[in-house]
Order: C-alpha cells, then structure tokens, then sequence
C-alpha cells in the first residue's frame, strides 16, 4: 500500500491540478497558451532553492546556448567523467531543472556523478522541434565538457521524467540514426511513447492519476483514430514520427534501460508497450512498475519514502551499467 507520506501529497496534488485546469481552460473549455503559462507559473513556484540541497554544488551554465545546471556532490571524490543528461518532465510546456531538483539532487548523489540538467525550449513559446534540438545540442556538449570546464567524458547517460522521458527515448533513436556517442545507459520515468494517444491507460487510468488524469481524461470525447492528427496540428509533426513517438522508432541496438511507471497512471499502457517493443527487438530493457502511485512520484524525494526508494533503484541501475 502507498505509504501515508505518499497518499497525503497525492491529495494536494489532484486538488492543485483541479484548480490549475480550470484556470487554465476558456470559458469554451478550451485549453488556451495564457492558462498554460499560468500553470507553468505555478508549477515554478514550487521549486527549491539552491540552499535546500546541501550535500550538492548546483551552478548554472551555457550548454552552447541551452540554459542549464550542474548538479555535483560535495562529496570531494565525485566522478566528473561519469556525466548524466537528465530532462525535465512538464508536458511540454513547463517545469525546469529547478522544479526537478528533488530528482537531479539524488541522482547525482547516488551515482557520484555529474547532473546537468536542462532548461529546454518548450511550447507555446517555441515549437515541439525546438526542444527536440536543444537536447541533441546539450548532448553533444556535455560529451565534451564537465563541471570544471572542457573534458571529455568518459561515462554518458541520459534521463528523463514523463515529457523529458519521451525526450530522453527520442534522443536515444536520433543518436543511433545519427551515428553519433551513444548512451552508456538510460531511463526513462514514466515516459510518453506514443503521441497518437492510443493507450488504453490514457483513458482507463484518469480517475486513478492525481496529476494526469484530469487534464488526458479529455481525451475520451475525442475518437482514436483522431487523436493523433490533434497533436500533430498543436506540435507541427506527425505523432507517429519517432521524434514525437519513439514507439514507432526502430527500437533494436540501443543501450540499457530502465523504465519506471505506476500502474495506476495513465501513462502506464505507453512505459509497457514501448517496453514490449523493446524487449522483442533485442534491446535490454526493464520494466519496474508500483501500484498506486503518483504520476513520476520521483519529484517528492525525501519527503516519500516511495520516491527515496526509486531513485536509489535508478542510481543503482547506472553504477551498474555505466560505472
């Protein structure tokens, strides 16, 4: 059973989404960009800051024009040639490295490695492809720089949380088709797969999503087959393009990794499809699910036990395939 700590933070969080939603609709019911940036607002005011994380040395750079922060423990003896790319969840259209500090922190405490995570280009203020590109761009930077400056790494790895989980797959197949350093390893938490909106979870699970459900529960008035064709109007590519729906990507030849998702979110069908696919091209692949929990209950480290527990499973997944 979800722990106390857990059940009393989803409750903030679905009314707090309750809230958000209806703020962020028209009278129409239509979801409109100045809703969405309020919720964004919001969403930020959230964030920690810096002096809440002790144990770590957060400092903000230039990843060759995308915005970002290093992550580093205090530790003395971090390993700075072991280099992680983490990217920020949010639906797209927000969240920040500094939202997601309860993860990034952990993380690199765990792996004794260096975090950077990135502030990413994202909609409606830029298109979908904007984002896509800063993520390649911050890749290809970190493999050449660290915390101290110019370095080549020697251990890179990738994650990401929900939107930044589809970036982080989406990034996978765009290295391979690229020829370009691959991932040592990756994981993907609570990832969109499949941006034609076709798992039955997206539906099936709403009532049970705190932080989801409300705002994909508005999918069942709209048909399967057009779902797909609504996003690509919003994001300007196809929703079966790999980019946007790395499900639909050849999923043979890349790195470990582990995905993370509750069974009782909406994302559940896509973590479990795209593992399926995975698994069956020849890719390792771990599924590890909960049962009810937050969407990305990640984010609540250390107040949930639930999310202490699956950070040490994710760091522990990286020191053991790209130690």
């Amino acid at each position: 059973m979800p722990s106390a700590e857990h059940e009393q933070i989803q409750d903030m969080m679905r009314n707090l989404m309750g809230q958000g939603m209806a703020s962020a609709s028209s009278p129409a019911d239509e979801p409109n960009p100045d809703g969405q940036i309020m919720i964004r607002n919001m969403f930020e005011s959230t964030a920690q800051p810096v002096s809440a994380f002790p144990n770590v040395t957060i400092t903000e750079v230039d990843a060759d024009g995308v915005s970002a922060e290093w992550v580093v423990p205090k530790s003395g003896n971090a390993d700075t040639g072991r280099r992680l790319l983490y990217i920020h969840g949010g639906a797209f259209f927000m969240g920040s490295p500094r939202t997601h500090r309860p993860i990034t922190t952990h993380l690199a405490e765990g792996m004794n490695a260096a975090v950077l995570a990135i502030d990413y280009r994202m909609i409606p203020d830029n298109v979908r492809q904007d984002g896509i590109d800063d993520c390649e761009t911050a890749w290809r930077w970190m493999a050449e720089n660290g915390p101290e400056g110019p370095s080549t790494a020697r251990r890179m790895m990738v994650a990401g949380d929900s939107a930044g989980g589809n970036l982080t797959l989406s990034l996978l197949l765009a290295l391979k088709q690229d020829g370009e350093r691959q991932a040592d390893a990756a994981t993907a938490i609570a990832p969109l797969t499949d941006a034609t909106m076709q798992s039955e979870s997206l539906i099936a699970n709403a009532p049970t999503d705190a932080l989801l459900g409300q705002m994909i529960g508005t999918l069942e008035a709209i048909p399967v087959e057009e779902r797909g064709a609504v996003q690509a109007e919003t994001w300007g590519i196809p929703a079966d393009h790999p980019s946007v729906s790395p499900i639909h990507g050849d999923l043979d030849n890349l790195p470990p990794i582990l995905v993370h998702a509750s069974t009782t979110e909406c994302l559940f069908d896509d973590a479990r499809r795209f593992t399926e696919k995975a698994q069956a091209a020849g890719t390792d692949v771990t599924l590890q699910t909960r049962d009810g929990l937050m969407h990305v209950w990640h984010n609540f480290a250390p107040n949930v036990p639930e999310s202490v527990d699956a950070l040490a499973e994710i760091s522990a997944f990286f020191n053991d395939k790209a130690g």
